[in-house]
């Protein structure tokens, strides 16, 4: 079963996508960029998590 800290990172993530395309779609072109901004950091974490759980599998081999 996964992490909490991994269930508690997707969440963050689903709510900043959900963050961008409501600023998207109420057409303000400054928290657009902001909710971006916070998207892109997701993401990132995202990345590292990948990457770390990429780590750990290679040393099961």
């Amino acid at each position: 079963m996964g992490e909490e800290s991994t269930r508690h990172l997707l969440k963050a993530f689903g709510i900043a996508v959900t963050g961008l395309e409501d600023a998207v779609a109420a057409g303000g072109a400054d928290g657009a960029k902001k909710a971006e901004l916070d998207l892109r950091a997701r993401m990132r974490e995202i990345i590292a998590l990948v990457e770390r759980l990429s780590e750990r599998a290679a040393k099961l081999s």
